[in-house]
């Protein structure tokens, strides 16, 4: 494996930091626990069969609204609570029913799973865009 070398060149080495502060921010800036729980998030919205009515990535079908795009309106706190009991956030959440109008099917609750898998699911649902 052949080495660089940048010698005495300050040029260089700050052109490679910087490219490498670009990679990090283009990756998000999470943390590796932020990353952990959007990763085990993912495998509970398999797992506990999101994906039947919201489709593998989040998109939506008839039977489950788009999940893309939340992170603009709400936090993790806010998706734990729509989790919980989803027909008490609707009734005072307009843009959230918005989202549920013509679907064919109710939101069930999941207030039986523990809250760290819900904050999980929700930190997945917000990573999507």
């Amino acid at each position: 494996m052949r080495r660089i070398s940048f010698g005495n060149n300050r040029g260089a080495m700050l052109s490679l930091f910087l490219l490498l502060a670009l990679v990090a921010a283009a990756c998000g800036g999470k943390s590796e626990s932020q990353s952990g729980q959007v990763q085990h998030g993912a495998e509970l919205f398999i797992s506990r069969n999101c994906v039947t009515c919201h489709g593998l990535g989040g998109e939506g079908r008839p039977t489950g609204p788009s999940l893309l795009g939340l992170a603009e309106h709400y936090d993790v706190d806010s998706m734990v609570e729509y989790l919980k009991n989803p027909d008490a956030v609707l009734q005072r959440d307009a843009r959230l029913r918005e989202r549920a109008e013509g679907i064919g099917a109710l939101m069930p609750r999941y207030n039986y799973l523990p809250d760290e898998e819900l904050r999980d699911i929700a930190a997945y649902v917000l990573s999507l865009e």
